[in-house]
């Protein structure tokens, strides 16, 4: 579908992450209240992933000077389930609305495409947005393209001004160290990287692990890595994303290490030390239908959902 006129489209860049932010606020402030989740740290994050192609993989729309949509390619081999968050001005004319994500879809599957050049043809894949629950307009529109839903993910939060937590005691047989001490990333991402392989859709290669848990909004007094009696078993990474709230995740433990409370523990101790460190809230994000029972284990913990998120959907063909 043709742009409408007015509106140009081309590749984001660092200096469009002030008005990216503004707009992702904006957007999140009309349908939960709340400023959203893209923050500018996220945000240069995000722009220096390794898989990153910088001509196909973060498409904008601009009206004038101001972004009123944009989207980015989540691309991670063998790439079964490309699900790309999008942002479309909710002050858009419907009619102006749908061009927008009809342009952004059809740029990210010319971009997925080229990401899988080569691959097995055969394998299924699918493709698909990641659409807040309550923006309806976006919603309807990729329904109205003959998707369907995948699943649902949650933002879950707590508020840690309750007062001191308790000292948090390990499992028996398990001992931590922070990421304090820097020899701790290269296990903790051969442990995040093993603990996701049996979880549906596709974790980030190695060289994504280690962007994300070496950026510099890591806090390393409130990530650690669990040790057992043959070694790494699970790990935490909490990080500030320059909100004013400690963001937890990912969580990671070992086939060999679950049901002995690891997890938990590590909830409990990042509340903990959080807070010491002057954060007001902890937020995370869970699929809805992770296959450790995540959700149910953050819900006991004491943090409530507050925002939701949806997968929608379309298969995926190469040729």
């Amino acid at each position: 579908m043709a742009l409408p006129t007015g509106m140009t489209v081309r590749q984001a860049t660092a200096a469009d992450i002030p008005a990216y932010v503004a707009l992702s606020d904006a957007t999140w402030s009309a349908l939960y209240g709340r400023t959203g989740y893209l923050t500018t740290d996220l945000l240069e994050i995000a722009l220096k992933r390794p898989e990153r192609d910088p001509e196909r993989d973060d498409p904008v729309i601009h009206v004038g000077d101001r972004i009123v949509a944009g989207a980015t390619l989540q691309a991670w081999p063998p790439m079964t389930e490309v699900v790309c968050p999008i942002i479309v001005d909710l002050d858009l004319s419907p009619a102006d609305r749908s061009a927008a994500i009809d342009a952004l879809i059809g740029i990210l599957l010319e971009a997925a495409r080229a990401h899988l050049a080569g691959a097995d043809a055969t394998l299924e894949r699918v493709f698909g947005l990641s659409v807040p629950t309550r923006d309806t307009g976006l919603r309807d529109h990729v329904r109205g393209l003959g998707w369907t839903l995948l699943r649902t993910y949650f933002e879950l939060a707590i508020d840690l001004t309750g007062g001191s937590s308790p000292e948090v005691e390990w499992p028996a047989g398990l001992t931590m160290r922070t990421f304090g001490d820097a020899a701790v990333v290269e296990p903790t991402i051969a442990v995040m990287n093993d603990a996701f392989a049996d979880h549906h859709g596709d974790g980030p290669p190695l060289d994504t692990w280690r962007h994300m848990l070496t950026a510099d909004v890591v806090l390393p007094d409130s990530s650690y890595l669990l040790d057992d009696a043959d070694g790494p078993v699970g790990a935490l990474v909490s990080s500030d994303f320059g909100d004013g709230e400690g963001y937890i995740g990912p969580i990671g433990v070992l086939r060999r290490g679950r049901g002995k409370g690891a997890a938990s523990a590590m909830l409990r101790r990042s509340f903990r030390d959080l807070a010491a460190a002057g954060f007001s809230t902890a937020r995370l994000d869970v699929d809805g239908e992770n296959t450790t029972g995540a959700l149910g284990l953050y819900q006991r913990a004491g943090m409530s959902v507050r925002v939701s998120t949806e997968a929608w959907v379309t298969p995926l063909h190469l040729a």
